[in-house]
């Protein structure tokens, strides 16, 4: 791809749902389980998406969120930073999200309701930032989620919100629900709408991905989580008027994804 050739910063920044519809973490039946011996739901998915989008970030630091969480102190919040820095919430790499999840959920409470519009507006925030004063830059949010969103019309606001800013989204589900709010997000079937301004999505910024629809296969997991950023990151630079960069030697594994967007 020709933006990223050109320097294009791309930025990864990852939210992780700490709602008490996981389940207790000491039950093996929560999302979260504190097992001695395997992984948890968000475990191997923070390590197999997580490992997927760390090889188009240009720098291997995410920003790393949580949500829906009691505090320490007793408040609950829509969006905390795992290394407990809000200035500076970011960890280097997969390893270092693995390890301020698990710092994290030790010294929190499972709480809820499970409100997406914060992280959403942070990111968004964020990703406006990076692209300030002409920088060509852009930025994927990923949330991992057991689904059961609570603040749907604000999330969709959210959204709409975001969708002229340099942003993708990623939800990616853990568990066994149905998952029709987080398709309804994905915007497949047409363009999202806020319920309270009533404006459309600029373009579509959403991709949904479900851990058990695609098992253990990685290509199928890859496949689907990169299906759309690629195109809706030229999507957003076109829409811009924004022209690529002269090529710069990078080193991306995401110019064949990418070329097959701008292809299509």
């Amino acid at each position: 791809m020709d933006y990223l050739a050109g320097g294009c910063e791309v930025t990864v920044a990852v939210a992780i749902d700490f709602t008490g519809s996981n389940g207790n973490p000491s039950s093996p039946d929560s999302l979260h389980y504190r097992s001695p011996t395997a992984w948890n739901h968000y475990q191997r998915a923070i390590a197999a998406v997580g490992g997927i989008l760390e090889k188009y970030s240009s720098t291997k630091m995410f920003n790393a969120y949580g949500f829906g969480a009691m505090m320490p102190n007793g408040q609950v919040s829509h969006c905390f930073a795992l290394n407990g820095n809000p200035a500076n919430p970011g960890v280097w790499g997969v390893q270092g999200i693995l390890e301020s999840y698990a710092r994290t959920l030790g010294s929190v409470s499972l709480y809820g309701p499970t409100n997406f519009r914060d992280i959403i507006t942070t990111a968004r925030e964020a990703a406006d930032r990076g692209a300030a004063g002409g920088r060509q830059a852009y930025q994927v949010l990923l949330i991992i989620t057991d689904g059961e969103i609570t603040d749907m019309d604000a999330t969709k606001d959210a959204i709409v919100e975001a969708s002229g800013s340099p942003l993708s989204i990623i939800i990616v589900g853990v568990g066994n629900d149905n998952f029709a709010k987080m398709k309804e997000l994905d915007g497949d079937d047409g363009p999202l709408a806020s319920p309270f301004t009533k404006k459309r999505c600029q373009r579509d910024i959403v991709q949904f991905v479900s851990m058990n629809a695609v098992g253990g296969d990685p290509a199928a997991l890859s496949s689907q989580v990169l299906a759309e950023v690629p195109g809706q990151l030229l999507g957003y630079m076109r829409t811009k008027n924004i022209q690529p960069l002269p090529r710069l030697s990078v080193n991306s594994d995401w110019h064949v994804a990418a070329a097959a967007a701008a292809a299509a």
